[in-house]
């Protein structure tokens, strides 16, 4: 799907703005901290897009089901994605190298359903 970037009402910049297409619709999108990057999931595709320019800087379409979750870290490291599968990924936010594949994370009582809809990073307190 395309996505668009509206302005609130007020804002200075009027117009919208078509930014980025990826394959397939986007089901979850996130925000850097200064709004300069966003991340969009959807289909098998992950991409890490220039809010700026529009353009996509980087992206992974090589997800064998679609990706459904997605959350950054609070220090904007790793990104974890979850899939229809039920597969869990953490990936470098800086190059979408893989650090860490889960597949029996699935908390579903039914074993035909093992989408994951939703992701979080916890801080961790040591």
């Amino acid at each position: 799907g395309y996505l668009r970037l509206v302005p609130l009402p007020n804002h200075s910049e009027r117009g919208i703005r078509t930014l980025a297409r990826i394959n397939g619709d986007v089901e979850r999108l996130l925000a850097s901290r200064d709004g300069s990057i966003l991340f969009a999931a959807g289909g098998n595709t992950l991409a890490v897009i220039d809010s700026k320019s529009g353009g996509i800087v980087r992206s992974r379409t090589d997800f064998p089901s679609s990706v459904y979750a997605l959350a950054l870290s609070s220090d904007e490291t790793l990104i974890a994605t979850g899939e229809g599968s039920g597969r869990v990924c953490l990936w470098n936010a800086k190059d979408l190298t893989l650090r860490e594949e889960r597949e029996d994370l699935a908390a579903s009582t039914d074993p035909s359903n093992r989408r994951i809809d939703s992701i979080c990073f916890l801080q961790n307190e040591n």
